[in-house]
This record gives C-alpha cells, structure tokens and sequence, in this order.
C-alpha cells in the first residue's frame, strides 16, 4: 500500500502538474491586467512549484551524465560502498529538511496572497502579483527550495548512477557488496528496543526507500534498454535482468526479515501494521475532504507523513527521459517524436487514475469498517455501564427487630451522657461517600481507534524518545 502512495504522488507531478501549471499560466496575463479571472492561491502555488521544477530540472541538465558515470565507475568497489552509503545518509537529511522548506514556501505564500487580497477570490491587478509573489521571505524561501531540490537530484542521480554502475559491471561483486549494505540493516535494527512509534517511523523509511528503489531500477533498465537496442531479449535478461532481480528480491527479503525480528524480539504484534495503514488510509480520506486546506494535494498529508517528497524524484525521471530518447534511433524532429511523447503521457494519466481510484476505494472501505466497529464498541459499553449502584440483598435484610429496638431505647435512657451525639459530615467525606455508593464506569463521549489514539501524531521524522529512523 505505501509504494503505491509513493507512486500516486510521483505521477501526480509527472501527469497532473503539468495541465494544473498551464491553466495557472493562461490565467496570469488576465490576473496582471486585471481583465480576465483572478489568480487564486491554489494557481499561485502551481506556478511556484513548476519554476521550482523547471529550475530543478534546468540545474540537472547541466551535469554530464556519460562523466559521472564513467568517474563512478572508475573508483574501486570500496570507493563505491562509501559513495552509495553517503549518499543514502545525504537523501535521509535532505527529505527531512525538504519537507519544512516547501511545506514554508507554500504556506507563506498562501499567507502573502490572503493578506493581498483581504480574503477576496484571488489576485487581481499587477500591484497584487507583485505584492504578492515580491515579499522578501517568499523570494528567499524560494531561493532556497531551489537549492534544496537541485541538491536533493544530484543525490538521487548519484544513487542511481551508482546502482548502474553495480548492475553493468563485468562480476558480481560490487552487486554483492550494494547488497550487503541492505543486510547491515538487519544489525542496526533487529538488536535494539523498538516500540510502536518507531517500528512505524521504520515502516515508513522502508515504504519510502522501496519506492525509491524501484524507481531506480526502472531507469536504469530503461537506459540499458535503449542503449543496447541491438541485444536479443535474452541478453538482456540476464546480463541486467538478473541483477536488477537480485536488488528488488533482497529488499524485500532484509526488509521482510527485519520486521519479523523486531516484532518477535520486542514482543509487538503482527496486527500493529494494520493499524499503520488504517492511519495513512485516513490521511487519503482527510485529504479528500473539503474542510482541507485548499492548496493542500489529496497526497500531501500522506507523503508529509511518510517522509517522501516526491519533486527531486520527479526530475530525476524527466531528466532520464530527456537523455533517454535521443537514443531511440528516431529520425530528428519527426511526428514521431510527438507520438511517442504523447503515448507515454497518456499511459503515466491512466496508471496515475487507476492508482488513485484503487487507493481512494480501499481508503473508504476501510474507513467504513473503521466507523462500524467504534460504533460496535459504543453501544457495547453502554450496554454494559450500569447507571447506578444497587445495594446488595444483605443489606436490605438486615433490619433490626422490635425487642433490639427496645432495648436500644433502655440502654440509651439508663445512659443519656454516654449517647452517641450526631456530627454533620464534612463537603469531603459526602463527596467521597456519594462517590463510593454512585461509582460506576462512565459513558465515553467518543470512542478512539486504537491505531489513531498514539499514532496520529508520529510521522517519519518525529524525534520519539531516544531513536530516530
């Protein structure tokens, strides 16, 4: 389910961004003049991020592919086991710090176009565009997300070129070390305490590098492919499909092995990952909902969640794609081209609906599961509460008779100074006695899912007590 939510905002910046920035671009000339419909917040912070990808994407050109591979490839297989690892440790502290540099772009600029136009539809007139997108913190802000995604491609591109390197190598050795790496995972998780939050926050690492992975992996079979265009199918298959085989297949391996130690050793049971999904399946069905923000993509509280930010691996795609169809011995400028180009597009809109309706529907039967069962759970324990206390059967039977009762009266006759004298009782001890006689267990107002009553708050990189994934 999570490589599926990956998947899901990564087609969205690849399919539906590109239509979304247009219809904001048509809309900007009429806003600047002040003649056609105004730039709403939402088309503000379209235009914001295609610059931010168009930039990206721009920076990413620059790079001499064929150099860094050839440079990568070069080193010795030690050399490439450090690369891959700083890499990897680099693409961890940059979707950590990813996240809050654009999650404060588009809420400053969201701010900026609101206190322009006073809670008015949207900007109108070059003096609101310009108040609006010309503020010092939004232009640095910017800036910065600019830096950061550039950063964060050229660290993913590097992982890519190394995985690359691995799979076209003449032995199997620095296949066997890259895999080796997957398995050191094992010692650093298995062997420490791991409680439910950050068996989550492992889920999601998990979820995000699988994703990754794949991603990978299909670059660089689609390059291999182009460029051996002359290579029978079988040839194919086992030089690069055997290795790229064995990445996928011990991922899912160490990861699987991994999780199973940890639940076995920390005592914590299988059921756990149905709650995580129950949680990032209500982030779907919130994100749907028009109480949402209004900038805010279906995907965004489920990929903030996970820790995935989906624009560097976007551009990294494009820019294969880029250096990719040169390749296909297709004749320059030729409607061709257009064909092809228009092909793909059209497969990517089909794949990216057909992913999200898949994860809409198992969103909302599993939300409606989730509302059948604390229905269930409150009317069973109001059926069980018991509003108040009944006296037992000893209590009621024990009256005293009448020659008790005389005798009572004699006694306290004989002896009026010894006379019990009655004391009126403090505001504590009848609060404490009406407590004692009336306890019964109360009525809930609502009643909390077990997998939302801890877990709502955790995301990815929520620093829980002393462990970070």
């Amino acid at each position: 389910m999570g490589f599926f939510v990956c998947l899901d905002a990564l087609l969205y910046h690849l399919t539906f961004l590109p239509v979304r920035i247009a219809v904001a671009l048509t809309t900007l000339p009429g806003a600047v003049c002040g003649l056609g419909a105004p730039l709403s917040s939402q088309q503000a912070c379209d235009l914001l991020r295609g610059l931010i990808f168009a930039a990206c994407f721009a920076l990413l050109s620059l790079v001499d592919a064929s150099y860094v591979y050839h440079m990568v490839r070069g080193q010795s297989s030690i050399k490439l086991y450090v690369i891959f690892n700083c890499c990897e440790i680099f693409d961890k502290l940059c979707c950590a710090l990813g996240l809050d540099i654009l999650d404060t772009l588009f809420g400053l600029l969201r701010a900026s176009v609101t206190r322009v136009t006073g809670g008015r539809r949207g900007l109108s007139g070059p003096h609101e565009v310009i108040m609006a997108f010309g503020t010092l913190p939004i232009l640095g802000s910017a800036l910065a997300a600019v830096v950061y995604v550039a950063i964060h491609a050229a660290v993913l591109f590097t992982l890519s070129v190394s995985i690359n390197v691995a799979i076209n190598s003449y032995n199997n050795a620095l296949v066997t070390l890259l895999v080796s790496n997957q398995i050191i995972e094992l010692k650093k998780s298995v062997f420490k305490r791991c409680v439910k939050e950050n068996l989550f926050q492992l889920a999601c690492a998990d979820i995000v590098e699988r994703a990754q992975l794949f991603i990978f992996l299909a670059v660089v079979c689609l390059q291999n492919l182009v460029q051996d265009a002359q290579a029978s199918w079988a040839e194919f298959l086992g030089r690069t499909g055997r290795s790229v085989l064995i990445f996928w297949a011990s991922e899912i391996v160490v990861d699987s092995v991994k999780h199973s130690f940890i639940c076995k050793f920390n005592k914590l049971d299988a059921g756990l990952y149905s709650k995580f999904s129950s949680i990032l399946y209500s982030d779907i069905i919130n994100g749907r909902l028009p109480a949402s923000q209004p900038s805010a993509k279906p995907h965004h509280a489920v990929s903030h969640r996970i820790g995935f930010v989906p624009i560097p691996l976007a551009c990294l795609f494009l820019h294969t794609i880029s250096r990719v169809l040169p390749l296909a011995h297709l004749p320059r400028w030729s409607p061709y081209w257009l064909a092809v180009v228009v092909t793909c597009y059209l497969n990517l809109v089909a794949l990216k609906i057909l992913v999200s309706i898949c994860l809409l529907g198992r969103a909302a039967v599993r939300h409606a599961k989730s509302l059948d069962a604390q229905t269930a759970a409150l009317a069973s324990m109001r059926s069980k509460a018991t509003p108040y206390a009944t006296p037992p059967a000893s209590t009621l039977c024990s009256l005293p008779t009448r020659p008790q009762l005389a005798a009572a009266t004699a006694a306290a006759a004989a002896a009026p100074s010894s006379a019990a004298t009655f004391t009126a009782p403090t505001d504590a001890e009848s609060a404490a006695a009406s407590s004692s006689t009336n306890s019964h267990p109360p009525l809930p107002d609502r009643v909390l899912s077990a997998s939302s009553e801890d877990l709502t708050d955790i995301q990815r990189y929520t620093l829980f007590g002393r462990r970070l994934v």
